[in-house]
């Protein structure tokens, strides 16, 4: 079995997958997948035939494509570090909420306390006038 052998992806017989591209022909083999070389018919050589390229697998990806790829790989990069920095951001947002929650109740219990001490102060003002009022009255 031969095949026509063009730039893309193919199987060879031991089930490996090889990106076969042209070559400067080397003793008639003008495709090569880095390694090794191959004839117009996908044959490796005679005495390994196991290496025989058998099936096409599919095309090189084209330079937009690759291209593409690449842009996608960074957006994702990008998009995952964002999404790591929000997610701290929240962390972060969460604990000043419970600062600020916990600064209002200090303030709420202050001002409980403040309301306290006027209503003691009245009282001790109240008393402390009764007590010249009498001392006034009684001098008379």
């Amino acid at each position: 079995m031969s095949v026509q052998i063009c730039e893309g992806v193919w199987r060879n017989r031991c089930g490996q997958r090889l990106v076969i591209i042209r070559c400067d022909p080397v003793d008639g083999q003008q495709w090569t997948d880095g390694l090794q070389h191959y004839s117009d018919d996908g044959t490796y050589c005679a005495n390994n035939r196991g290496q025989d390229l058998v099936a096409f697998v599919g095309l090189l990806p084209n330079k937009s494509q690759v291209d593409q790829q690449a842009e996608n790989e960074r957006l994702q990069a990008e998009w995952q570090s964002q999404f790591i920095a929000a997610q701290q951001l929240r962390s972060e947002v969460a604990q000043l909420e419970q600062l600020l929650d916990d600064a209002r109740d200090n303030l709420r219990e202050l001002r409980e306390d403040h309301t306290a001490m006027d209503n003691r102060a009245e009282g001790a003002r109240s008393a402390y006038l009764d007590v010249i009022k009498t001392l006034w009255e009684l001098r008379r």
